[in-house]
């Protein structure tokens, strides 16, 4: 009599759960609602977002922020009879610096993340000192080589303006710095926040 009892009770969670799996079959083939449809896809692109955001991270003390570094700097003194050596930009002041990758110690820029930077440049040779006849320019160095470089020639002694742009690919741990070239050893760069500057973003 007991055996028939649970015989009897297997067979009906046997048939219950029989129901369950053919309900749950129903479900999955049954076509999304408009509402179930809407709430896929912002599921979908909530995900999209974060992966984006994901490969985008840097890390700032110890603090993980989902921010695509970029930084502009900008010559605060002036750099005085600079000479005809080419020498690095003295950049010494931030308008800012979201991920802190710009050292104004060593005026240099050090990618945390690997990808493609715009790099612009701009650097202004005081008129007082410049000379007619004379050849000025930048150049961009990526770790310690030259990367890109431009060259203006003065036909006379006035203000000059020299810039520069391009895209560069860094691997994490790579620099940038900003050199100038001149062939006057008495010109002074200009200093400010509109003069003598340069940004970097971090754009692929």
């Amino acid at each position: 009599m007991e055996f028939l009892r649970l015989s009897r009770i297997r067979e009906v969670v046997t048939l219950q759960m029989k129901k369950l799996l053919f309900l749950i079959c129903l479900l999955m083939i049954a076509p999304l609602s408009k509402d179930q449809v809407r709430i896929r896809k912002n599921f979908d692109e909530i995900e999209r977002v974060k992966k984006h955001l994901k490969t985008k991270q840097i890390t700032v003390d110890g603090v993980i922020q989902s921010l695509q570094p970029c930084a502009r700097v900008y010559l605060s003194a002036d750099q005085d009879d600079i000479g005809t050596t080419t020498y690095i930009v003295q950049f010494d002041s931030e308008s800012y610096d979201v991920g802190n990758n710009f050292d104004t110690t060593t005026s240099s820029f050090t990618a945390a993340i690997a990808g493609y930077y715009q790099v612009n440049a701009s650097i202004y040779f005081e008129g007082a000192d410049l000379g007619a006849d004379v050849q000025y320019g930048l150049a961009i160095r990526k770790n310690a080589n030259e990367y890109s470089r431009t060259i203006i020639h003065s036909s006379s002694a006035t203000e000059l303006s020299v810039v520069l742009s391009d895209i560069v690919p860094l691997a994490i741990g790579n620099t940038i710095s900003l050199y100038y070239l001149s062939a006057d050893s008495n010109v002074d760069i200009e200093s400010g926040a509109t003069f003598t500057f340069m940004s970097i973003r971090l754009v692929q």
